[in-house]
């Protein structure tokens, strides 16, 4: 698992634009800069990771984070 975000954190400084699909909701955060929290197959809020955090995470969310905005 750390050598995949190592990796990932790689191409993102290389200005690459990622789509992480991740069950490891702490990790994704830490290097994402957009999240999509998905409820039963919708998109119920998106935001920067700052402000994601403070609204808080819901529960049973499928989260998605996107690296350079």
């Amino acid at each position: 698992c750390s050598e995949l975000f190592n990796a990932i954190s790689e191409i993102r400084k290389a200005n690459t634009g990622i789509l992480l699909v991740e069950q490891n909701a702490k990790r994704s955060l830490e290097i994402a800069d957009r999240c999509y929290l998905i409820e039963t197959g919708r998109i119920a809020t998106e935001d920067t990771v700052e402000g994601l955090w403070v609204t808080g995470l819901p529960k049973n969310s499928t989260i998605i984070t996107v690296g350079q905005e």
